[in-house]
């Protein structure tokens, strides 16, 4: 809802997309018990795909403080 984007769209393999994807996998991997298999299952990717775009993520999360921040405020929502 964030992004205002479909599902469709996110696992589809368009660069536009690509972003929310990693952001997707990263909170999926955070706040679910789903493994890697489960994600990629989800996304149509392999696991090592979705390991390599969470790590991607996480990397980039610490250097981009605007992007931790926005990752945060969608965690929030979920968090209890």
């Amino acid at each position: 809802k964030k992004y205002k984007t479909e599902i469709d769209e996110i696992k589809q393999r368009k660069k536009e997309s690509g972003r929310i994807k990693k952001i997707s996998i990263y909170v999926l991997r955070r706040l679910t018990g789903l493994t890697n298999k489960d994600i990629g299952q989800i996304f149509g990717m392999r696991y090592s795909a979705v390991s390599k775009a969470g790590m991607s993520m996480e990397k980039t999360i610490e250097e981009d403080r605007k992007l931790k921040d926005e990752v945060n405020e969608i965690i929030s929502i979920f968090e209890v």
